[in-house]
This record gives C-alpha cells, sequence and structure tokens, in this order.
C-alpha cells in the first residue's frame, strides 16, 4: 500500500526512512520533560562519574565560548544526534561540525548551564538542564537571548570517560523574532 507524505506517493518503507530523518513538533513543555524524567529517578551514587561528567560539560562550554569547532566534535560520539530547540536535527559528527561552523560564523555564542538532575544507568548517563544561550550577531545588531532545557545522553567510553551521544533541545519559550 502506498502512502502520501509532502504531497508525494511513496512505498511501502519508505514513510518509516522518511520518519527517521524527520523531528516533529512536540507539545511538551519543558518543565514537563524535566519532572516526567528526573521527579521519580535518584541521583548517582557515585561522585567520580559526577565529576567527570561536569568536566565535560565545563569543556563543552569553553569550547563553544572559543567557537572551537574541533574540541567540540571530540567532545561527542560519532554517531551524535542532536535535536535542536525548533525541531532540526542534525546528525553525525560531520553534520553537528558543520551545524557548529554555520553558527559560530553569524554569531558569537555564549552559553550557561545549570543541571537540574543527573541519572547514570550502565554507560550511559543523562543529564537534564536548563540552558541560556546568548547569540551576538557577528555583524552588529542586538543580542538574541534565549531559555531552553535540554536532556544530554552521554555515553561512557571504553576508556572511562564520557562523551556527548545524544541532545534534545527543548525551548522555555519562542526564539526572538519567531512566528
Amino acid at each position: 500500500m502506498a502512502n502520501l507524505v509532502d504531497g508525494k506517493m511513496t512505498r511501502p518503507g519508505e514513510v518509516e526512512r522518511i520518519a527517521e530523518h524527520r523531528v516533529c513538533a512536540t507539545s511538551l513543555e519543558a518543565a514537563d520533560v524535566q519532572e516526567a524524567v528526573m521527579g521519580t529517578i535518584p541521583k548517582p551514587d557515585d561522585d567520580s562519574t559526577s565529576s567527570s561528567i561536569d568536566a565535560v560539560r565545563q569543556a563543552w562550554l569553553a569550547a563553544i565560548r572559543a567557537a572551537d569547532i574541533e574540541r567540540l566534535a571530540a567532545l561527542v560520539t560519532d554517531d551524535i544526534v542532536v535535536v535542536h530547540g525548533t525541531g532540526r536535527c542534525v546528525r553525525g559528527r560531520d553534520e553537528l561540525k558543520m551545524d557548529f561552523g554555520n553558527a559560530f560564523d553569524a554569531f558569537w555564542v555564549e552559553q550557561g548551564v545549570s543541571t537540574a538532575g543527573l541519572v547514570v544507568r550502565g554507560s550511559w548517563a543523562l543529564e537534564i538542564a536548563d540552558v541560556e544561550t546568548k547569540l551576538t550577531p557577528r555583524t552588529g545588531g542586538e543580542q538574541s537571548v534565549f531559555h531552553s532545557t535540554t536532556a544530554t545522553a552521554l555515553k561512557r567510553q571504553s576508556d572511562g570517560s564520557w562523551k556527548v551521544g545524544r541532545v534534545l533541545g527543548v525551548l522555555d519559550s519562542p526564539l526572538p523574532g519567531a512566528k
């Protein structure tokens, strides 16, 4: 049976392939996501794990401030997936580097992060954080500030280090200038 996607007929199985490369908007509020994920799960016991993940977060923020794409790329897994608060999806390290390159060409970027919770299960850690992002156009103009909640899944590597594997951003309010 054929399906209709964006006004075009598709073959069976193609809808799943198309859906894999799309992100649907969600009506979940950031606070709902945080409460649902963190409300009933205990915090990790291992201080060294928390410290290691904190070090990754601090290295990430320093690389953002420095607009250092290579340092950011070193902090992620090869199969990184980032779903921006706008619903746009970035897959893989090369695509992420391109995404950062575009952002850093257009803006000076500053981020502040406040961790709301951290859960570690096996080789994965899930961090929920409140994020403030400031974008200042390199060509001049007014700075934009927006707030989001992120769910970041970090994967423990074979050497015991942690790398960012998945990021889901949920905007707390519309982006400045968005309709």
